[in-house]
């Protein structure tokens, strides 16, 4: 008994149908997500902050950025260490951070601290090491 070709092109038809459906509900949740964050992006609130950034060595170049802003930016400096007097997006939720720095002796080891200190929150810092003379890493500060 095979069954009747009409019953299981149904069969098939009903099973494709709750294939799409499960799909397009996937694809409409990730539409919502990006939508949400785009709004939150959007209403993001700037809190004045205190940087501090150190360095083992002089660096050549050395770039702190939150998304596309760039926070500081140093050339040719021979400081190692900076404080500057900047805002961050939303730190209550937490603040990501690309720091780039290169050094042009090529020194064994270089250590990097970043310490945000926040208007109505505790600092926080982070110390980064590289054993090239480049340096490239996210920060990622959360405040509980």
């Amino acid at each position: 008994m095979k069954g009747s070709p009409v019953f299981r092109t149904l069969a098939a038809v009903v099973g494709l149908v709750s294939i799409g459906i499960v799909l397009f509900r996937i694809t409409q949740a990730n539409d919502r997500t990006s939508t949400v964050s785009a709004e939150r992006a959007v209403t993001a609130t700037a809190v004045p902050a205190l940087i501090r950034i150190r360095t083992s060595h002089p660096p050549q170049s050395l770039t702190l950025r939150q998304e596309s802003r760039i926070i500081a930016e140093f050339k040719n400096s021979q400081d190692q260490e900076w404080e500057i007097e900047s805002s961050l997006t939303d730190p209550a939720d937490g603040v990501e951070l690309l720091l780039e720095a290169n050094w042009e002796d090529g020194p064994d080891h270089v250590a990097v601290t970043v310490e945000l200190e926040p208007d109505a929150l505790e600092a926080k810092s982070h110390t980064e090491w590289s054993d090239s003379d480049e340096l490239s890493v996210f920060l990622d500060f959360r405040w509980p």
